[in-house]
């Protein structure tokens, strides 16, 4: 099958013993227990990784420097992890949001078509864009949950398979959540 041909590639390689490995999207057609495998290896790979990526848990897990593609040809670079990136990214949506607060009432108002891209998203769009968010946390934390009962060493194989399914549908949810986010954020 195709998944076992990417696996098979990646072996080839890896047993090469290379020092610099771009990785586009590795994530894609490994089971739980190759995905750890790998996981563990390239936490202890000595070289250069460059990994392409929608699965956050990997990102977070092995990447330290990000270069983050916001849109509109923007590209950004981040030190850090993603999970800080986004905790920087929440802080100054919230700094955004508290700015127009802050002016002082005698100020004339901006005339329409002038104000940022955060002035135009709606009331609706902006609950909608939140609820969409919690629900991408959700789908995170549920997928790590099922991800860690995957260390217990005593997990029988119908185990295995039914974990494999439940993480496989998660993982099926957070890339249709994530699509729904970014046409809300366009």
């Amino acid at each position: 099958s195709g998944g076992e041909k990417r696996r098979l590639y990646l072996l080839t390689v890896l047993m090469e013993n290379p020092n610099f490995l771009i990785l586009d999207e590795p994530t894609n057609d490994l089971d739980i227990i190759t995905l750890n495998v790998l996981e563990e290896f390239l936490l202890e790979f000595p070289g250069c990784l460059l990994i392409v990526s929608h699965d956050r848990f990997f990102l977070n897990k092995l990447c330290e420097h990000l270069f983050i593609f916001e849109g509109g040809g923007k590209l950004r670079d981040f030190n850090g992890t993603y999970s800080e990136y986004r905790a920087e990214q929440r802080e100054r949506e919230t700094i955004a949001r508290q700015a127009p607060k802050a002016e002082p009432k005698a100020s004339a108002k901006p005339s329409a078509g002038t104000g940022s891209d955060a002035d135009d998203i709606s009331y609706e769009d902006r609950k909608t864009i939140k609820r969409v968010e919690n629900q991408l946390q959700k789908l995170e934390k549920r997928k790590a949950e099922i991800t860690a009962q995957f260390d217990d060493p005593t997990l029988s194989p119908e185990r295995i398979t039914e974990l494999s399914k439940e993480l496989s549908e998660v993982e099926s949810q957070i890339e249709e959540k994530e699509l729904e986010w970014m046409g809300l954020v366009g």
